[in-house]
């Protein structure tokens, strides 16, 4: 676990403020938020990184709706996930 990283984290959350995390892979980035996020304010955590998906995995999957004569897209799976 990435002591300072936490500390940003906390830091950020406490007034409110968004956070960029950025630095090479394996500095233990992903690992803080999700410590944060499920061990210390038992909320679900998950990282989305849109670099590494596809334009579908954050859209989700299109289907016709016949009702309204249009393309939609169906809720990707992870999203629901977030909400149970």
């Amino acid at each position: 676990m990435n002591k300072e990283l936490l500390f940003d984290i906390k830091v950020a959350a406490q007034v409110n403020e968004v956070l960029l995390l950025e630095g090479p892979p394996g500095i233990g980035k992903s690992a803080s938020i999700i410590h944060f996020c499920e061990k210390e304010n038992n909320m679900k955590g998950y990282v989305f990184t849109p670099s590494q998906r596809n334009p579908e995995d954050m859209l989700g999957l299109p289907w016709i709706n016949k009702e309204k004569g249009t393309t939609d897209c169906l809720p990707p799976s992870w999203l629901e996930r977030l909400w149970e």
